[in-house]
């Protein structure tokens, strides 16, 4: 099997979105030492509505705690801009269920048909 160049976007920068988009972050930057993956983690993007949250996120990174005490600082890719989803190959959706077409509809111009599209969500309300 030859590389395959991988982007992820994680949309909702609450609790979830925020520590899976980190994870992601932290094993694609894990795996740049690897001489010869078999897939590629090229980008992960965290995508959520202009908030000081989010801009809190850009600037500063996102600080994990693991269960260990040990504190980690993770810089992430963040957009609250629809058009920084192009060209993603998966996207992890975890917004409130209620949430979810709001949050999504804007992206849908820029997804290809292949894209990939997981829905995460608590709560009802998702059937829209």
């Amino acid at each position: 099997m030859g590389v395959v160049i991988v982007k992820i976007t994680v949309v909702g920068a609450g609790a979830m979105g925020s520590l899976v988009a980190a994870r992601l972050t932290s094993s694609m930057n894990s795996q740049a030492a690897n001489t010869n993956p078999e897939w590629n983690l090229d980008d992960v993007l965290l995508y959520g509505r202009a908030s000081e949250h989010l801009e809190t996120i850009r600037k500063h990174g996102l600080e994990l705690t693991e269960r260990d005490g040990q504190i980690n600082n993770v810089k992430l890719h963040v957009s609250a801009d629809p058009a920084d989803v192009q060209g993603s190959d998966v996207v992890i959706v975890l917004t409130k269920a209620w949430a979810t077409g709001e949050a999504c509809a804007p992206l849908a111009p820029y997804l290809e048909r292949q894209t990939i599209v997981l829905t995460l969500q608590n709560g009802l309300g998702n059937a829209n």
